[in-house]
């Protein structure tokens, strides 16, 4: 690929914080491309209603005019004005962002966004980072952010200034953050775009493993703890459907009767044991059972442990004669 850009003048690196915020906003308001630091990695940004802008990114990455860019808003409310929400259960949003997250979503027929940016692409990846700077630049811009990783195309992500210094000279201004300490993995990407459909598109690194933050609503069938954690597998389809939204209680035996009657009621509770918190069904229910392996993803020929209440019930389940006598009852609690 032929590299057209022409030598800037020598960029100017100041510290990213709140007294050099003024300057960057000025610099994307003159359709110019700045880099700063995110909360995963560093990037590259401009206003991305300015096609000129857009294409000097492409141009100062080498990257095809094929591979979309994503979106960074400075707030939750913004994300309205490039994208389609109104399918998405109510909070999830807040709860989910600011955070190393970029959600795939629908662009709107009202999107503020360029038609030619992303050409041929009806869904647009938006994200929130968890990073002050960049949030309040975008705030004061006044318009939303087109935002890559500060790298050249296929080359490492870039974690510190020196990794993209020989990019320096196409920015103009460098926003020094500091080591990013989560290392090179950039955002975990999740694809809401279709009603109930949640595709997880992984990326390697720190990221596949990581907290979505389920909190304020939930699945069909599943009744979450605050902060439910779940292993990302790659292009994952998750086909259940929204639920009410969950209500959390303290374990308590206040709540022990209400978590019966869920039981009893073929549905999936959360609760802590001894360990971990844990997803808990009548294991005498397929129905129930199948619900837990669609909450979490597994594959049917992934055995269930089973909980009993007493060691007593053991016996009810599997075959104890051939112990010492004693030994469930000194290993059983």
């Amino acid at each position: 690929m032929v590299r057209s850009l022409q030598r800037a003048e020598p960029c100017v690196v100041h510290p990213a914080t709140e007294a050099y915020a003024q300057e960057a906003i000025i610099a994307i308001k003159s359709e110019k491309v700045i880099s700063a630091p995110t909360d995963t990695l560093y990037g590259f940004a401009c206003d991305a209603c300015s096609l000129e802008a857009v294409n000097r990114i492409y141009k100062i990455k080498g990257r095809k005019l094929t591979s979309p860019l994503a979106i960074c808003v400075g707030d939750v409310s913004d994300i309205k004005r490039v994208a389609t929400t109104n399918h998405l259960p109510q909070g999830l949003l807040r709860s989910l962002f600011p955070g190393p997250v970029t959600l795939v979503l629908q662009r709107g027929e009202s999107s503020i966004l360029e038609r030619s940016l992303n050409l041929g692409v009806d869904t647009i990846g938006v994200r929130v980072p968890d990073c002050e700077f960049i949030r309040k630049v975008s705030r004061g811009s006044g318009s939303v952010f087109s935002l890559t990783s500060a790298n050249l195309s296929g080359d490492r992500s870039s974690v510190c200034v020196n990794d993209f210094q020989s990019l320096w000279q196409h920015c103009a201004c460098v926003y020094d953050g500091g080591l990013l300490p989560l290392g090179r993995a950039g955002s975990t990407i999740v694809d809401l775009s279709k009603v109930g459909k949640y595709k997880v598109i992984i990326r390697p690194g720190r990221y596949m493993i990581m907290d979505l933050k389920f909190e304020s609503y939930s699945f069909q069938f599943l009744t979450t703890v605050p902060r439910l954690r779940l292993g990302l597998q790659k292009n994952m389809v998750w086909s259940l459907q929204r639920a009410e939204p969950c209500v959390v209680h303290p374990a308590t035996e206040a709540y022990a009767q209400e978590a019966i009657i869920a039981i009893r009621s073929e549905k999936v509770i959360s609760v802590p044991t001894d360990t971990l918190y844990g997803f808990a069904c009548d294991a005498c229910s397929l129905e129930a059972v199948n619900r837990i392996y669609e909450i979490k993803g597994r594959k049917l020929t992934s055995p269930l442990a089973i909980c009993v209440g007493d060691v007593s019930d053991i016996k009810r389940v599997a075959t104890t004669n051939h112990l010492p006598h004693g030994l469930l009852h000194s290993k059983g609690h």
